[in-house]
């Protein structure tokens, strides 16, 4: 009886939050209607926009290992630096490193250790809400 009556419970709250959800595109969209030549308040109609005002950009963040690019080796002590968000990590003793949290965008990443060449990766994407994976392989010296 009482499996019964969850279940009963749980089907109710489906139902009720899908009906939530239809009122609230049916506002959504009538909104966007009635706002369609005013484009600032239009927005305020847009639930992507909505939740970013009530959530924000949320966090994100990159990881990753540093090898070396002739042999596989991983690399200890490289520094992966994330100059526009001031934000440094160096890779550990199995060549991890982590660099969270961070506010999702697109950066440039600088990683240097010494002994290898210096290398630039422009336009790296971060997404919200998620910890990308970058692993890196470094060219050594002449």
């Amino acid at each position: 009886d009482a499996e019964e009556t969850a279940r009963q419970g749980t089907q109710d709250k489906v139902i009720a939050n899908n009906q939530l959800h239809k009122n609230l595109m049916d506002m959504l969209l009538d909104g966007q209607e009635i706002f369609k030549n005013d484009e600032a308040v239009r927005k305020q109609f847009i639930f992507a926009e909505l939740l970013y005002l009530v959530k924000g950009a949320g966090t994100a963040g990159v990881k990753g290992t540093i090898s070396n690019q002739a042999d596989g080796r991983t690399i200890q002590g490289a520094t992966i630096t994330i100059p526009s968000k001031d934000k440094t990590a160096t890779s550990d003793t199995i060549g991890k490193y982590n660099i969270s949290p961070m506010a999702a965008g697109t950066y440039t990443i600088i990683i240097e250790a010494d002994g290898y060449q210096r290398k630039t990766i422009e336009d790296y994407e971060i997404k919200t809400g998620t910890t990308s994976t970058l692993n890196i392989d470094l060219e050594p010296n002449p």
